[in-house]
């Protein structure tokens, strides 16, 4: 069974406890680079919908005709 997110955060904080001060420095940079990359990520996500939202989209079963899939 997978753990909870209540699991996943005390287990976290265990180990982030654990560390050293210049680990934990290092950890938090790591994790403040992640956080950034998501951003990022979601803001090029924005993005391409705004750009794309008012083309017209295709079924999917006019797809699967097209590609020989139905």
């Amino acid at each position: 069974m997978p753990l909870s997110l209540t699991q996943i955060q005390r287990a976290a904080v265990r180990m982030l406890e654990e560390l050293s001060e210049d680990s934990l420095a290092s950890a938090v940079d790591y994790i403040a680079f992640l956080r950034s990359i998501e951003e990022r990520e979601d803001e090029e996500d924005i993005a391409c919908y705004l750009e794309r939202r008012e083309e017209t989209t295709i079924p999917l079963a006019e797809v699967r005709e097209k590609l020989g899939l139905s």
